[in-house]
């Protein structure tokens, strides 16, 4: 960031809402964009602006209009990323980048360069509107490992860990990250597979030995199978009334805090022994609904 004299003759103005005539200052980026700002908003929305605009400032005078002479900052920024990030400041809705794009059209790039610019400058409420738009986006759904590396590469903590959440609906391995590999970052990847693999952890840990009821934590016990097969009480075959080819296994749980025993038939047991191996490479709730899972025991 860097304060200048000289009109570039070859800037242009970006125009609404940062065309104003009694705006003070002009915010140039990296294309030769000029945004016609306020100082007091910008003073507000950022500490490192306020302090650098506490400083004396050079002044330059617009050649093609009338205007006021304006102290001019450089900005390192193109303008894609300089307008979201002024408008998410200003008491307005999103304006459009000078490319014409609106914010469902930004890109991973987009959004992590706005993210970082927030970050940089030290914009807080704005680093809150634009990671709304991330958590929105379509490519969170569609390519999270790339936004936890992009987001890992600029340490922006918050973005990271959203995607690495939105990670855990992927199996993480060879046959999907394979193909990528030579543009991710290596210690990236490590970062998100230990986090997978500690979620994968404490999912088959919670199917394991079930859940109290009262949000305290996980129920004590000193089983070390799967509550489902804890004791010979729950493999306790028993024949169904109706069908004796009918086969039903007694199982566990814990509700509340209470103790309790429900008969269910072979196609459940199975099930949750089949829903266990699908948590261990994909810890997430989609995994207990895959076709995979489901299929065999609904025929």
């Amino acid at each position: 960031m860097t304060a200048s004299m000289e009109k570039s003759p070859e800037s242009l103005t970006f125009g609404s809402p940062f065309d104003d005539e009694d705006a003070d200052l002009i915010i140039r980026s990296s294309d030769n964009v000029d945004f016609r700002v306020y100082r007091v908003i910008l003073s507000k929305a950022s500490p490192v602006f306020r302090t650098t605009l506490s400083l004396p400032q050079p002044v330059t005078r617009d050649t093609r209009a009338s205007r006021e002479p304006c102290p001019v900052i450089d900005l390192a920024e193109g303008s894609n990323t300089i307008a979201p990030l002024l408008t998410s400041i200003y008491p307005i809705v999103f304006a459009t980048t000078s490319r014409g794009a609106d914010d469902e059209d930004w890109s991973l790039d987009d959004l992590i360069a706005i993210l970082a610019a927030a970050k940089k400058y030290e914009m807080a409420s704005a680093s809150e509107r634009v990671l709304q738009s991330f958590a929105d986006a379509a490519f969170l759904r569609d390519k999270p490992i790339e936004a936890f590396c992009a987001a890992h590469k600029y340490k922006l903590e918050a973005p990271a860990r959203l995607a690495a959440k939105a990670c855990l609906q992927v199996r993480l391995n060879l046959d999907i990250v394979g193909d990528k590999l030579t543009f991710l970052d290596g210690q990236a990847l490590q970062h998100l597979w230990r986090y997978h693999r500690a979620c994968s952890a404490a999912a088959v840990t919670f199917f394991d030995h079930g859940y109290d009821g009262t949000g305290l934590g996980f129920r004590e016990t000193d089983d070390t199978e799967p509550w489902w097969e804890a004791t010979t009480a729950m493999l306790a075959l028993r024949q169904c009334p109706d069908r004796n080819s009918c086969t039903h296994h007694s199982l566990r749980m814990v509700f509340a805090g209470y103790e309790c025993s429900l008969n269910v038939n072979s196609q459940w047991h199975d099930y949750l022994a089949r829903a266990r191996a699908a948590l261990q490479d994909q810890p997430c709730a989609d995994a207990l609904l895959r076709d995979d899972v489901l299929r065999a025991s609904l025929l």
